[in-house]
């Protein structure tokens, strides 16, 4: 469980885990930035699974790709989905091929706590009841 806190706007939110907080983030990016679906490519903060279709339109993304398919002892599948990573920088976005056993979900809990920060936010990991006591040392 995570309980996010904005110390600014005088909010608190809880997620059951960073699924949810990530929707959480991203309905309030395309809020901000007024735009629904494509909304993501003038953003700084984007965490984005693209179909290998959509990506085959991005040649310089799918360069490297293309080498690792042509050598026949990478063990990989042809026509990865792409992971788009922002974190702060729309100009250095990090693409990663996803790969049938690549675990996405440490990449999204990093993404959503580089975010938070960047935002001026509390976020707070709930293991237990007795975490809730860490709440006394946030500026009260």
């Amino acid at each position: 469980m995570l309980l996010l806190i904005s110390e600014q706007k005088n909010r608190a939110h809880i997620f059951q885990d960073y699924s949810g907080l990530y929707n959480h983030i991203e309905a309030g990016e395309k809020q901000k930035h007024g735009r629904k679906g494509n909304h993501h490519k003038s953003q700084a903060w984007v965490f984005t699974r693209h179909s290998y279709q959509r990506m085959a339109t991005y040649q310089d993304a799918l360069a490297k790709q293309a080498a690792n398919e042509n050598d026949a002892d990478n063990g990989q599948e042809k026509g990865w989905d792409i992971l788009e990573i922002v974190s702060g920088n729309p100009a250095k976005p990090v693409f990663i091929p996803l790969v049938h056993n690549l675990d996405t979900e440490p990449l999204q809990k990093n993404w959503c706590n580089h975010y938070c920060k960047a935002h001026g936010l509390n976020l707070i990991e709930i293991m237990d009841v007795g975490d809730f006591r860490k709440l006394g040392s946030l500026g009260r």
